[in-house]
């Protein structure tokens, strides 16, 4: 559309009023020439032609708001919030606690392990291929606590030490032990010094291992030192130790009865058997005397035996006596 403004301007003539009464249309009638209208660039739209009025689809646009829609559509769905894995377990205290409480992690999962002030923080990352949290920076002062431990070079424990074998032990050194000596030849030393000394040995055991005491006697001990023991050595049987008597008795008591039978007298093939007499001294109630007892076989029963009557509560010492011969 075209808007043509005709603008008139009058000179300081007065305006033939006579005329423009008989003739209204002579002020217009005004030659202005041959008007031509610009042709517009746009012939239709979508197959419009005329007027057109253009929407949002007729030119490919967004409708209103449809931008804003979009762009809220792409912050909900970009990577941090759809793709995105937290791999950062948190922090521990030590590595007991991360593994009580994350036995099993995913790939890229890693955590943090600090003790506490004067204790630098360590990075632990899982392992998915040993299925085991890794330790990856450790303070150079760690502990043993914190560090996880390796399959070959195991940490020092007490429990460890009690188990370790003594594969390699040498037995051909009897020399004296000396500091510089590392443990296993030490106690390769000591064995080997130990073989050689043979029958040399005195190894005393217990009453309990041997036998029982008989009815009416017991162990007796001073200041912590008494009780009864027996020994074989080359074969030999003996004996030593305090006794008191419990009850006393007018007839031969059992003193003790033996009850393993490697303490078992040698004898002939015979039921019974009287070995020679033995004595104990007494050396309580301020009173001298002794106490007469003989190793007897009496069918199936081997003993050491009274001669005499007895009175509860002597005390009598058995100094090491070689009583006989055994298996």
């Amino acid at each position: 559309m075209i808007n043509i403004v005709l603008e008139m301007h009058w000179s300081n003539n007065p305006i033939p009023l006579d005329q423009l009464k008989s003739d209204p249309d002579f002020i217009l009638d005004i030659p202005l020439g041959l008007f031509t209208s610009l042709e517009s660039p746009v012939k239709s739209v979508n197959g419009i032609t005329g007027d057109v009025i253009l929407n949002a689809d007729d030119v490919g646009a967004d409708q209103a708001g449809a931008a804003q829609a979009v762009l809220e559509t792409l912050d909900n769905q970009k990577l941090d919030k759809i793709d995105y894995v937290q791999h950062f377990r948190g922090l521990f205290s030590s590595y007991a606690a991360l593994t009580a409480a994350l036995p099993i992690a995913l790939d890229g999962d890693y955590a943090h392990i600090d003790s506490g002030s004067g204790f630098d923080r360590m990075s632990a990352i899982w392992d998915s291929d040993d299925s085991k949290w890794t330790v990856n920076a450790v303070n150079v002062g760690s502990n043993t606590d914190e560090v996880p431990e390796g399959s070959s070079n195991l940490y020092f424990t007490s429990d460890r030490v009690r188990q370790t074998t003594l594969m390699g032990l040498d037995l051909s050194d009897s020399n004296a032990v000396v500091t510089t000596d590392a443990i296993l030849v030490a106690i390769g030393k000591l064995q080997s010094q130990i073989n050689e000394m043979g029958s040399d040995v005195w190894n005393w055991v217990h009453y309990s291992e041997v036998g029982i005491f008989g009815s009416c006697f017991a162990e007796y001990f001073i200041n912590g030192i008494g009780g009864l023991y027996f020994c074989i050595k080359d074969n030999v049987l003996y004996v030593k130790g305090l006794i008191t008597v419990t009850t006393s008795a007018s007839t031969v008591q059992n003193i003790f009865v033996f009850q393993n039978a490697d303490y078992y007298i040698l004898k002939p093939d015979i039921l019974n058997v009287n070995l020679q007499y033995f004595s104990a001294q007494r050396i309580n109630l301020w009173l001298t005397g002794s106490l007469v007892y003989e190793y007897v076989k009496s069918g199936a029963t081997y003993a050491l035996k009274t001669t005499s009557s007895i009175t509860a509560g002597h005390v009598f010492q058995i100094l090491p006596t070689a009583l006989c011969y055994v298996n």
